[in-house]
């Protein structure tokens, strides 16, 4: 998923559920691959990295990152991104795991980001990453 599918996707479900405005943003995946439960994390954070790369960040994960937690809206999260056109092409990722090594090194893994959900009950609207569900 690119950038620019990931604002169409999001206003996309900001269209169909307005309220989602104000929700929270989250990754998801499939716990035990496609069609097995989801598994969401709400966001924390989010950057632009040198290999022009939008990462979608855990909360949790971005002290490794020197990233602030910090909550933010669906509607907060369309704003950024379209206030930046220049990043459209920039592919769009979530990271679902950090390790630090011994040595203090970073080690993570960054999975592309490739569906749109809005769970109502939960109040989110979250991106689907790792193991696709095929048609």
């Amino acid at each position: 998923m690119l950038v620019s599918d990931l604002v169409e996707d999001l206003k996309a479900a900001l269209d169909q559920f307005p309220i989602a405005s104000d929700w929270r943003v989250g990754v998801a995946t499939y716990t035990d691959g496609p069609g097995s439960d989801i598994t969401v994390m709400y966001v924390g954070s989010y950057s632009v990295e040198p290999d022009d790369e939008v990462i979608l960040v855990p909360e949790g994960l971005g002290s490794y990152f020197k990233l602030e937690d910090r909550p933010f809206t669906a509607s907060e999260l369309l704003g950024w991104l379209q206030a930046r056109p220049e990043l459209a092409s920039f592919p769009a990722y979530a990271k679902s795991d950090a390790i630090e090594l011994p040595d203090g090194t970073i080690v993570s893994k960054n999975e592309p980001l490739w569906g749109t959900g809005v769970q109502d009950a939960g109040q989110i609207v979250y991106f689907y990453y790792g193991t696709r569900a095929e048609p």
